[in-house]
């Protein structure tokens, strides 16, 4: 179980479907999406809740990766 509280994150993965290869020019347009939306300085929030209920709300698990009753 996760136990820190996050006060600094050195590094964040962004994973999306493509139904092709990305060009040098769509990488370039992900990564100035990615940084406008950074730039905004939105609110995050975290909420543990069952399983079932996150997997309804369209989170997805890792294969391989064991979890608990509430994610």
């Amino acid at each position: 179980m996760l136990r820190n509280l996050i006060s600094v994150i050195l590094n964040l993965r962004f994973d999306f479907i493509c139904p092709r290869a990305l060009t040098t020019e769509d990488i370039k347009k992900v990564d100035r999406l990615v940084n406008e939306k950074i730039a905004e300085d939105l609110p995050v929030t975290g909420v543990i809740m069952p399983r079932e209920e996150a997997e309804k709300l369209g989170a997805m698990a890792l294969f391989g990766e064991k979890y608990g009753d509430d994610v």
